[in-house]
């Protein structure tokens, strides 16, 4: 009986100062404008998820060498199905049809959706027609780091402006 009131009482406390995460908003979510090109799902052994989605940013034009710019959003999903953190890769690409592609910018962003995850590092680079980023974002309990996850992300343009 001392214990389960002990219980009782640990989870309350836990509750008040916010260790135990609290429900996801919508409206938390952010998500590049423009259009889907590609979304994977990714199960993981321990019931979450990795959805990887590509979007094409790019303002439709007739040049003959256009600048093509595009998103890889990598979430990471619980066993529940809610986000709990998102990092994105955003990449400007030169596009020469059919010739080339080059990376000529590249930015990266974190947004942590669950507050029981903390985002550790995050960088992003460019490399020939390839716009890659990586995170570590960590769960905490009580100061304890008590889950690790790492995102390396991709984005790719080939040479006739396709983003992967």
């Amino acid at each position: 009986k001392k214990m389960k009131r002990f219980s009782i009482i640990l989870l309350t406390a836990m509750m008040v100062i916010g260790i135990i995460p609290k429900s996801v908003n919508a409206a938390t979510i952010e998500t590049p404008v423009g259009t889907v090109v590609s979304e994977t799902v990714e199960y993981l052994p321990d019931g979450s998820s990795i959805i990887t989605t590509v979007i094409d940013e790019t303002v439709p034009t007739r040049a003959a060498t256009y600048t093509k710019t595009g998103s890889k959003v990598h979430s990471q999903v619980n066993s529940s199905g809610d986000i709990m953190w998102q990092f994105t890769v955003r990449g400007t690409f030169s596009v020469n049809p059919g010739v080339s592609a080059t990376c000529t910018a590249v930015s990266h962003s974190v947004n942590i959706v669950n507050d029981a995850w903390e985002n550790e590092s995050a960088s992003s680079w460019r490399s020939s027609n390839k716009a890659c980023g990586t995170a570590t974002c960590v769960r905490k309990v009580l100061f304890i780091t008590v889950e690790t996850r790492e995102a390396n992300v991709t984005l790719t343009c080939d040479s006739n402006g396709n983003l992967s």
